[in-house]
């Protein structure tokens, strides 16, 4: 089920049950596509929450430019609603990098 923050609303994966673990998912892919597999393996020991970040899966495309500040806010506050709790987490990071 999607969060809904004043922004952007971003749909997730979530799995599993243990500490918390995020993983954020590179460009041109998506939470799935990305992490599939590992969530199956992670989920065995952990609560994996893997966010779609805008654009990517069911979380729509911004209408308009999406600062850093903004999407890291819509991150924490997506990851924070898919726990339910103030506990930490580990991240996990993808990017594709750029020539």
């Amino acid at each position: 089920m999607p969060a809904t923050h004043p922004h952007t609303l971003l749909d997730r994966i979530v799995s599993g049950s243990g500490p918390p673990v995020v993983l954020i998912h590179g460009t041109g892919a998506d939470a799935e596509s990305n992490w599939g597999p590992l969530i199956e393996s992670l989920s065995n020991r952990y609560t994996v929450v893997a966010p779609n970040l805008p654009g990517a899966g069911r979380t729509p495309a911004p209408t308009d430019r999406l600062e850093l500040d903004q999407l890291a806010h819509d991150v924490i506050a997506t990851v924070q609603d898919a726990l339910d709790t103030d506990q930490g987490w580990h991240v996990v990071g993808l990017h594709s990098g750029r020539s």
